[in-house]
């Protein structure tokens, strides 16, 4: 069986290492991990992940812009966006769907979680 292939990016470290280890655990492969929106871009059109994990307050770019630059020629990208918990607000939700975004994902999440929005978001993309 094939995992599905997730490119992670979050500013902290501490953060990447606990989602790439319970994401390890739920069965998906992080092919790529980044720190910053530049690498995360570069590490996108290498690696060609079939999910983009993306925190919202990623560095100066900003999450959403970054969502918007990753289906800006990919419209049907699966990209999901890490949003704090203190930033739930209705707007940034609606605009990051706008910019692109599948599947919004409160931090901090549980492992469940996680499963459920991402398998989801996969059986949309796949039309299951």
């Amino acid at each position: 069986m094939v995992k599905t292939r997730i490119l992670l990016a979050d500013s902290p470290t501490f953060l990447r290492i606990i989602l790439v280890n319970v994401l390890g655990m739920l069965g998906f492969e992080v092919s790529a991990v980044a720190d910053n929106s530049k690498e995360a871009l570069e590490k996108f059109v290498q690696y060609r992940p079939d999910i983009a994990l993306i925190d919202l307050t990623l560095d100066e770019t900003g999450g959403i812009d970054m969502v918007r630059e990753l289906t800006k020629d990919n419209p049907s990208a699966a990209v999901a966006l890490l949003i704090p918990e203190n930033m739930d607000d209705p707007d940034v939700i609606i605009e990051a769907v706008r910019a692109g975004a599948k599947v919004y994902i409160k931090k901090p999440v549980s492992g469940e979680e996680l499963k459920r929005r991402l398998g989801s978001m996969l059986e949309r993309r796949e039309g299951k």
